[in-house]
C-alpha cells in the first residue's frame, strides 16, 4: 500500500478537524469522559472488514490550538508517550493512564487502495479528562474537580460540575461545608478536619459532572490522587447518572 501525499494529507485533515470542532458532537458520535490515571480504549465504527492487522486503519489526534498528529498509520503505532498506545483487535485505539493532556478529538480513518484520500467515513471520538485533587492547608481540607474537555473552544458550554455531599447538593448554608467555582469547568469543596466530614470524607464526596445533560459520577476511590486507580472504559450513551466508582 502506497502512502498518502503529505502535502494533500495534511490540508484534508485541517479542513475536516476544523468542521468538526465547528460543529461539535451530534448523534451517533463516541463522547467519552473519564477519571485522570485510567485507561480506555476508543472504539473505531467504521474498519474495513477483511483488513489485515489494522493496515488500512489510521488514528488523528487534534486539539484546538494544536497541530493535529497521526498516532496510527496504517495499523502502525507512530506516536511515543511515556505509557505506550497500541491497538486492539478490533483496531480500537488503546489508551493507558491518561492525563489531562490526552483530552481532545480522535478519529479514526480507513483509507482502502493506493493514494487518495478516506475510503469511508471517518468515525470521530471525544475524549475528555476529569482531574480531582486534595488540597490540606493547616486544618483545611479542599477537594477540586476540574475537566479538561475534548474541545477548549467551546470550553464553558460542553460540561458542568459540582460535587455532591451524600447523594444530594450540598446545601449553601451547610455549617460544615463550603463550595465553590474557582474556574469554568471546575468545583471546589472545602471543609475542616475538625468535623466527622474528614474521616470518611473519600466516601461522602462525590463530583458529578454532566456533559451534553448527561450526568457521571467521580470519586477519589480508595483514597486520594497519586495513584492509579483501576482502568474503566466509561462512556456517557443515555440519559441518568453512570457511576464510575469500583
Amino acid at each position: 500500500m502506497k502512502g498518502r501525499g503529505a502535502t494533500g494529507d495534511s490540508k484534508w485533515i485541517r479542513m475536516f478537524l476544523l468542521v468538526m470542532m465547528s460543529t461539535g458532537v451530534v448523534s451517533g458520535d463516541l463522547l467519552y469522559t473519564i477519571r485522570a490515571g485510567d485507561g480506555i480504549t476508543l472504539s473505531c465504527e467504521n474498519v474495513i472488514k477483511g483488513h489485515r492487522n489494522c493496515d488500512t486503519t489510521t488514528w488523528t489526534y487534534s486539539k484546538a490550538g494544536k497541530t493535529a498528529q497521526e498516532l496510527v498509520t496504517h495499523g502502525q503505532v507512530k506516536y511515543r508517550r511515556s505509557d505506550p498506545l497500541s491497538l486492539a483487535g478490533n483496531c480500537s485505539l488503546v489508551l493507558r493512564n491518561i492525563s489531562a493532556e490526552d483530552a481532545g478529538l480522535y478519529i479514526c480513518q480507513q483509507y482502502e487502495g493506493e493514494g487518495g484520500g478516506p475510503s469511508h467515513p471517518d468515525a470521530p471520538v471525544y475524549l475528555s479528562v476529569v482531574t480531582l485533587r486534595e488540597q490540606t492547608e493547616q486544618n483545611k481540607v479542599t477537594f477540586t474537580c476540574s475537566v479538561s474537555p475534548y474541545d477548549e473552544w467551546f470550553y464553558t458550554s460542553r460540561h458542568k460540575v459540582k460535587w455532591l455531599f451524600k447523594g444530594n447538593d450540598v446545601e449553601k448554608d451547610h455549617p460544615d461545608i463550603k463550595t465553590s467555582s474557582p474556574f469554568s469547568c471546575s468545583a471546589a469543596v472545602t471543609f475542616q478536619t475538625s468535623t466527622y466530614v474528614y474521616s470518611s470524607r473519600f466516601n461522602l464526596f462525590k463530583c458529578e459532572v454532566e456533559t451534553e445533560n448527561k450526568q457521571q459520577l467521580f470519586t477519589f476511590s480508595s483514597g486520594p490522587t497519586g495513584k492509579n486507580p483501576p482502568t474503566t472504559t466509561s462512556m456517557v450513551t443515555s440519559g441518568g447518572k453512570t457511576d464510575t466508582t469500583e
